[in-house]
């Protein structure tokens, strides 16, 4: 699995966080896609322990696809109700990030947003707000089950 660029701004924002509080663990998510040989959980593990961090300190969810099961699959690993959980995310998908996570049963949630390529960035905005319409559309249709 390949580190995108976007990855790697991520991964080094928590980075940082991990070298300041070395007490905290980190939970990396993310499934494998099709012709990856590793899921980008397992890509993410390994770049932290190389970079430092203790095998120990690391918690791997190598099964999710989106952002919601990120959160949902995670939340196995913690209490999301009572743990103070930091979310490591690009700052264009703070604002969904977090709104999942409380749909999800975070309630002790602090953002760490991490930056993103300047040149994709009206992409990612875009992108983002036809992303987060979608959501408040589900989750204000009566009778729609949100996803």
């Amino acid at each position: 699995k390949k580190i995108t660029d976007s990855l790697k701004r991520r991964l080094d924002k928590g980075l940082e966080y991990l070298q300041r509080f070395p007490d905290t663990k980190v939970i990396v998510s993310g499934g494998r896609g099709p012709g990856e040989d590793i899921s980008e959980a397992d890509a993410m593990a390994g770049y932290l322990t190389e970079c430092g961090i203790l095998p120990d300190r690391v918690i791997i969810e190598g099964r999710s696809t989106s952002t919601r099961e990120n959160l949902a699959y995670s939340s196995k690993f913690l209490d999301p109700e009572h743990q103070s959980v930091g979310i490591v995310t690009n700052g264009f998908h703070m604002y969904r990030a977090a709104l999942i996570a409380r749909q999800e049963g975070y309630r002790h949630i602090h953002m760490i947003p991490a930056t993103s390529n300047p040149v994709f960035q009206i992409n990612y905005l875009v992108r983002e707000f036809f992303a987060v319409l979608y959501l408040m559309i589900k989750m204000y249709i009566p009778g729609k089950k949100r996803t």
